[in-house]
């Protein structure tokens, strides 16, 4: 068996898959150098586009968190690049990415709201207390301890 170089003959090219340009072996019935027919713009060879989640994206970066949504809207602009190349399987696997940048997104806004949230009614409640503290020194049964605070404060 032996290998040699061999030019594009008889009509075949590497788009059919069925050319042997470099190496001609007639005892295998291999097919080598297939190449993926381009394909038009907005034509799906097989399928339809994946969902490039693009809307998702923009609001998670606008309302939520900043980076893992502009990681969502660099992923899904990928998405229609890879599309728009032929490479299907990046396309899908860049949609997959930008969706989970965009729920990332989501999460870590709603737990930085949450946690916001939280401490707001933390204080709020601190300062009741503390409020409520300060009006019963002024109350007539508590005399004695606002003149021990007086007091205090004169002594520093």
């Amino acid at each position: 068996m032996t290998a040699q170089y061999n030019k594009l003959e008889n009509g075949h090219d590497l788009e059919s898959g069925k050319a042997t340009p470099f190496l001609d072996d007639p005892d295998t019935d291999q097919t080598f150098n297939k190449v993926p027919q381009a394909q038009t713009i907005g034509q799906a060879r097989y399928g339809q586009q994946p969902d490039d989640h693009l809307l998702f994206a923009i609001l998670s970066a606008l309302f939520c968190c900043i980076p893992c949504g502009i990681a969502a809207i660099v992923k899904s602009v990928d998405v229609r690049n890879k599309w728009l190349v032929g490479d299907v399987v990046g396309a899908t696997q860049s949609s997959r990415a930008a969706k989970r940048y965009s729920v990332c997104s989501l999460v870590c806004g709603v737990l930085f709201f949450l946690t916001y949230l939280g401490l707001l009614v933390a204080f709020y409640m601190y300062t009741m207390s503390a409020m409520q503290e300060i009006n019963q020194l002024g109350q007539p049964g508590n005399m004695d301890q606002l003149q021990q605070l007086q007091q205090l404060q004169n002594q520093q």
